[in-house]
């Protein structure tokens, strides 16, 4: 298929999705180094995909089906029904399966709109309409239109899937459980100190339960000790899930991170508490998603963020930097998400502050805001356009996947923000973007010219929407007066999960990794009858070469007989 070809089919096959047909990516002719590092991500077919082959189904999400829904209301292509007929998108796709969706097709009406087809794509294209949905078709790059091609290809991964897929699915009841009962107590170092020694034991060990390298990275606070000249000393949890090039100079690490101490005299329901139950339920749906990763993925509770993000520097400059990308050579990471503020969603016209600076600087954003009535309904992404873009358009893909659209996304590019260490000036005039523990990933400050690190913030934007207005950093940021709605928590929580899983290149399936539970379950014993009908034969073999590497089986032949 030529590269015209292949765009024009992009856009037709992300409108027309699941049912139509098998797109296979044939990488055999791209042979130059740069090339075939840039398609790695592409040779395990999708997001949680199987491994075995590269043939991938489009899935069909909520704007190809406006689309689909268009395209049959406004054409002559329903021939096939009487004049008038109501149909719903669910019926075409469901009861019309094993059928020609356009039964009686009019190859005029189809040729006029796609008048900018040759003859071998049109009769392509009239193929797919036709309605065999089994045809697959090859994308196969080479070095001299590699740019294109990967153009296309990039348009499709969004929406391509194989089977079987798991879907590891984040549970409400589980935030719900953390914010009702764990992080409602004052997290501050001065005036909850038993209280926050308590959180940060209960994250430790949930941690440990979820199989992940644990640490507990105490700290002396330099900045606060060169600002006040007195000792202050910290702890960030840090829970790891090793990739497959872990201790290698090959990993780029995937970091989640959300504050978990409060000022005096807070609760911090929504802030940070929100952050922390989103940062620990990711952990727990990815580490026992039986999903293997091939970058390693960190979930960092970071302390002191309400005392200058002492927390944050501390982990870039002392741990990320010095104990992990040094020792093992690792010359970038693939970037980090930082949540701070997600539980505050306030449906109420007027419930949304914009601030002048934020106005200033993020006009796109201050108009949306206003076409929507100033209504506190969304997550804010905050990110630097120049560098960050590829992390925040990665979730806004799986956020809006996701539907729920009461519950929307704001993607907030600053421009004037870039790589390089901003004047004192630009940075007081950003004062209020760089409040939060991102910032030590943009801008680390310090005296090694440290380079900058791709991060973004989500936020519900804190002292600027509704009830927390006024209980900002008081007393009446508690569970009693801010639990209203679980949607933005939860929606934030599994953009994060697929959008992390996504990026540290995860696959799932009978060849990825197994999850601690079935992992143990394989290896205690003789296998029960609900384990035997759903773990996959390949999952048995992996127990089995663990067992083998454990010294308690002899080796495993999984090769054809």
């Amino acid at each position: 298929m030529n590269l015209k070809g292949a765009l024009i089919l992009t856009e037709l096959l992300t409108m027309l999705g699941v049912l139509l047909a098998r797109v296979t990516l044939d990488l055999s002719n791209v042979t130059a180094p740069e090339h075939v590092r840039a398609l790695e991500e592409f040779t395990i077919k999708a997001f949680l995909a199987v491994p075995s082959t590269s043939t991938f189904r489009l899935k069909m999400n909520r704007n190809a089906l406006k689309g689909m829904s268009h395209l049959v209301d406004t054409s002559k292509l329903r021939a096939g029904l009487p004049e008038g007929a109501e149909v719903s998108m669910f019926n075409v796709f469901t009861d019309k399966q094993d059928q020609q969706i356009f039964p009686s097709i009019n190859e005029g009406e189809l040729r006029a709109k796609l008048s900018s087809l040759d003859e071998e794509q049109f009769e392509l294209m009239k193929h797919v309409f036709s309605g065999n949905y089994t045809e697959t078709f090859t994308i196969a790059p080479s070095d001299t239109d590699f740019e294109q091609s990967l153009q296309v290809m990039y348009a499709l991964r969004t929406r391509w899937s194989t089977d079987p897929t798991p879907d590891p699915k984040v549970a409400p009841e589980h935030l719900r459980h953390m914010m009702e009962t764990v992080f409602t107590v004052g997290r501050n170092h001065e005036t909850d100190p038993l209280d926050k020694f308590s959180v940060v034991l209960y994250i430790t060990q949930k941690f440990d339960s979820l199989g992940l390298m644990v640490v507990d990275h105490v700290f002396s606070a330099a900045e606060y000790i060169f600002w006040f000249d007195q000792p202050l000393q910290g702890v960030n949890i840090i829970g790891i899930l090793a990739g497959e090039v872990w201790g290698t100079a090959d990993d780029k690490p995937v970091i989640l991170g959300a504050h978990m101490d409060t000022v005096p005299g807070t609760p911090g329901f929504d802030d940070n508490g929100s952050g922390l139950a989103a940062l620990v339920e990711a952990a727990r749906v990815l580490a026992t998603s039986g999903c293997s990763f091939r970058h390693s993925i960190f979930f960092v509770a970071f302390d002191l963020e309400e005392l200058g993000t002492q927390g944050s520097t501390m982990f870039v400059k002392d741990y990320l930097t010095r104990s992990i990308m040094d020792k093992f050579g690792i010359t970038e990471i693939t970037g980090a998400f930082v949540v701070d503020c997600i539980a505050n969603w306030d449906p109420t016209p007027g419930s949304q502050d914009f601030p002048p600076t934020w106005a200033a600087y993020l006009p796109d954003n201050a108009r949306s805001i206003e076409r929507h009535n100033h209504t506190g309904d969304f997550a804010g992404v905050l990110y630097r356009s120049q560098v960050d873009g590829r992390l925040a358009y990665t979730l806004s893909h799986y956020y809006n996947d996701l539907g729920h659209d009461q519950y929307r996304l704001e993607l907030m590019g600053l421009q004037e923000l870039g790589a390089e260490m901003p004047n004192a000036t630009i940075l007081k005039n950003h004062f209020d973007f760089i409040r939060s523990d991102h910032i030590r990933f943009w801008y680390l400050n310090d005296t090694d010219n440290s380079p900058t690190m791709p991060a973004v913030l989500i936020t519900d934007m804190g002292p600027y929407r509704g009830r927390m207005r006024q209980c900002y950093h008081l007393a009446c940021d508690d569970a009693e007066t801010g639990f209203s709605d679980l949607g933005l928590v939860t929606k934030v929580t599994q953009s994060l999960v697929w959008t992390i899983a996504d990026l540290a290149k995860g696959r799932c399936g009978p060849r990825g990794r197994l999850s601690v539970p079935t992992l143990f379950a394989l290896m205690g014993g003789t296998l029960r009858q609900d384990l035997d009908q759903r773990i996959p034969i390949a999952s048995i073999q992996d127990a089995m070469e663990v067992l083998h590497f454990l010294g308690l089986l002899p080796p495993v032949d999984t090769q054809p007989t």
